[in-house]
């Protein structure tokens, strides 16, 4: 491992110290899961990839549908620690349904508002809820459109089915 690399993994276990702090637990036992040491230990030896962050992000769900919140919020913010787009926008979900984490929509609203700039589609489509209903913004109805529209040109089905519901009324 080259001194870039070794730079950069301090820097994933710094950012999920900080991302800790700013997206406070629910439930905080302060247990040690070997599911997160395991993954601190793969992101350290041997990086990331997409599919790998694929699985993680699916073990995350599967441990939440168990009732293992703590576990599972633990290594979803050590993913978002990555950079990674997809949990970043499972974080920005979870942080606007309030079940993981205190309910935050300003953060949710940011987190898909940069994710935005980064054309992810369910991120967009997401963010045009905000506008089209008015959550911590002004509605913006053309505004949801346009966002619909580019998720929808990014391919996901349902910013689809919500332009056409719009454009069509």
């Amino acid at each position: 491992m080259n001194i870039l690399e070794k730079k950069i993994i301090e820097d994933i276990i710094l950012k999920f110290i900080s991302i800790q702090d700013t997206y406070p637990l629910i439930e905080d036992t302060q247990t040690d899961y070997p599911s997160v040491k395991a993954w601190i230990k793969i992101i350290k030896n041997d990086g990331y990839s997409r599919d790998m962050m694929i699985e993680i992000v699916e073990y995350i769900f599967k441990l939440i549908e168990k009732g293992k919140k703590e576990e599972a919020t633990l290594l979803l913010l050590l993913s978002c620690a990555t950079g990674d787009d997809l949990p970043m926008y499972i974080l920005g979900r979870e942080l606007f349904k309030g079940e993981l984490f205190k309910q935050n929509k300003v953060a949710s609203f940011g987190i898909f508002t940069s994710l935005l700039e980064k054309k992810y589609s369910e991120a967009i489509c997401d963010l045009a809820q905000f506008y089209r209903f008015g959550i911590y913004v002004k509605v913006d109805r053309k505004y949801a459109i346009e966002l619909y529209k580019m998720a929808s040109e990014l391919g996901l089905k349902r910013a689809y089915t919500h332009y056409k519901e719009l454009t069509q009324k």
